[in-house]
């Protein structure tokens, strides 16, 4: 399996049914060796299903995109899950949370994994 792409199945509810949601998604991200893309849109996990999902990034070598729109995502999620997950994983290459993406957390989350795409893998040279 290559692609996973479960838009709009509105989880929501309690914390426990997000969380367990977000872990069993976990699961086939780490169990599979070939998933390449993770579409997410708008299921409304939320922090409780988003962060197993993020925590687990670093054990993914394999996963090039992912997308969250229309999740609501706090700052603290952002600061301390998302972005050292996309820090520890180098195999990302996309990142989307769409239109919800405001926070400065995220757009540097985006920011990294763009730069893995630059021929230099984003490095900043100074003028001479």
């Amino acid at each position: 399996m290559r692609e996973i792409s479960l838009p709009a199945n509105f989880v929501g509810g309690a914390d426990d049914a997000r969380r367990a949601a977000g872990e069993q998604i976990t699961s086939l991200i780490t169990r599979n060796s070939t998933l390449q893309k993770l579409d997410l849109s708008a299921n409304f996990l939320g922090e409780a299903g988003l962060a197993p999902i993020f925590e687990a990034l670093s054990r993914c070598s394999t996963l090039e995109k992912m997308r969250f729109y229309n999740e609501t995502i706090s700052r603290d999620l952002a600061r301390d899950v998302i972005l050292p997950a996309v820090r520890a994983n180098t195999s990302l290459q996309t990142l989307d949370f769409g239109s919800n993406c405001t926070l400065p957390e995220l757009v540097e989350a985006q920011a990294i994994v763009a730069a893995r795409t630059q021929p230099d893998g984003g490095a900043i040279t100074a003028a001479t």
